[in-house]
């Protein structure tokens, strides 16, 4: 039995969904004791400079956590965690066979500034210039860049260009695609770019992975119970059921928001068209998001916060009617609003259609469900939940991820055969 070890460095890494996905892969490959051969991806270093992402890293993976300090008797870095790409000797560093940089987008996505990533510039997205030494000195064979698909729209085509310019001048060839979360297994309308570079003399092509689609719904995903924090009050859920309808109701009609009851059905709002199951709008890097109203899921924004319509049912009878509120609801729910991507259909007809006794309430997103439509295991978001990280900045960290089936898919596709291509210095003949 044949062992190759691949060693990683992870670049921008936040709490490392990178490294989830590839010991996620290479337990699966093992699994499936293909050709006779078993592979072990070993995380050799990891960039980060956010506090609270360095403290999750920390908890997730505890045998990487040692800063790297300048070993000057051998004259390399010895630990794992490098705080600011800026200040990286990367002749220092020790070898890695991967690269997986998910470079800064703040200054790319529609959410931001959109300043772009020209270098020199001084913007968060220019940090990608940095990625250059690493390549240019350690020389990996693969390099794997993901970032927001505005990388590609015409405003900054041009500098994504340069970039791939520079890694084929660096002996690079490059391959790139937009994958959505919700097309490999994640109900989350979440589009990504990835691009792949291979060391040109690899005898290698790269191919992503073919859509698998979803057959879990946002809803299967969400907790069974929540605590009331997350709920919004009476007085905001009234207004919400007024503006889906942009109009005025007659007096003393409010839903009842007690908690009291039982939970009949829940779904995530605004749920994204297009898809044959419920599919959650992109989760955005929000660390305010506890701090949101309902308006927010409402938003004529790129990026509406996604939240949840739960439907109750109590055994006492209740006095009250949603008649006048939602019966002159028009079929063009967007008319006000105009969500992109996602539509009021949905709610509409459950509100509409509420059945005796049934009440609706409003609330937000947890966290653990947040980690959930980023494809984290429940062993890690229990990790993540029960620390002390601030639950604003959880919110963030998810934001900020990839996608760990995504991450997952494509090393398949990549790795499927890497018996046959991969490199012969890490191997070791026996296990």
């Amino acid at each position: 039995m044949r062992k190759i070890t691949i060693n990683v460095f992870s670049a921008f890494a936040g709490f490392d969904t990178q490294f989830m996905a590839l010991k996620r892969y290479e337990k699966v490959f093992n699994a499936n004791n293909a050709n006779g051969v078993k592979i072990k991806f070993k995380l050799v270093g990891w960039c980060e400079i956010d506090p609270f992402a360095i403290s999750s890293h920390d908890k997730l993976f505890p045998h990487v956590k040692k800063l790297a300090v300048y070993d000057r008797k051998n004259n390399k870095m010895v630990g794992y965690h490098y705080p600011d790409i800026t200040k990286i000797n990367w002749s220092l560093v020790p070898d890695f066979d991967i690269i997986i940089y998910s470079s800064c987008c703040q200054s790319i996505t529609r959410a931001g500034a959109q300043r772009g990533m020209t270098e020199g510039s001084g913007t968060p997205s220019s940090l990608i210039w940095y990625i250059r030494d690493a390549i240019r000195i350690k020389k990996p064979k693969v390099c794997i860049l993901e970032n927001v698909p505005a990388l590609l729209e015409n405003k900054f085509a041009g500098q994504f260009e340069k970039w791939t310019d520079t890694v084929e001048e660096l002996g690079y060839r490059n391959t790139w695609s937009t994958l959505c979360a919700a097309n490999y297994g994640i109900p989350q309308n979440r589009n990504r770019v990835f691009l792949v570079s291979l060391r040109e003399d690899l005898d290698k092509r790269v191919c992503f992975p073919t859509p698998i689609g979803c057959k879990v719904s946002a809803e299967q995903l969400l907790e069974n119970a929540v605590d009331e924090k997350y709920y919004f009050s009476q007085e905001e859920t009234m207004k919400f059921l007024l503006d889906i309808n942009d109009k005025t109701p007659k007096t003393s009609i409010y839903p009842s928001i007690t908690g009291m009851g039982r939970l009949v059905k829940k779904f995530i709002t605004p749920s994204c068209q297009g898809y044959p199951i419920h599919v959650s709008p992109t989760l955005v890097a929000d660390k305010n998001y506890m701090k949101g109203n309902y308006k927010k899921m409402l938003s004529s924004t790129h990026f509406p916060r996604p939240g949840v319509l739960e439907v109750w049912k109590q055994s006492n009878t209740i006095k009250m009617s949603y008649t006048d509120v939602i019966r002159s609801a028009s079929n063009n729910e967007e008319r006000k609003f105009n969500i992109m991507n996602a539509s009021m259909k949905d709610l509409v007809y459950q509100i509409r259609n509420l059945g005796p006794n049934e009440y609706f309430r409003l609330r937000l997103m947890t966290p653990r469900e947040w980690f959930r439509l980023m494809g984290v295991a429940e062993n890690d978001i229990d990790t993540l939940c029960k620390s002390d990280i601030p639950i604003g900045q959880l919110y963030k960290q998810a934001g900020n991820a990839i996608v760990v089936d995504v991450l997952f898919n494509l090393f398949g596709s990549l790795f499927d055969d890497i018996s046959k291509w991969w490199w012969e210095t890490n191997e070791s003949d026996s296990i």
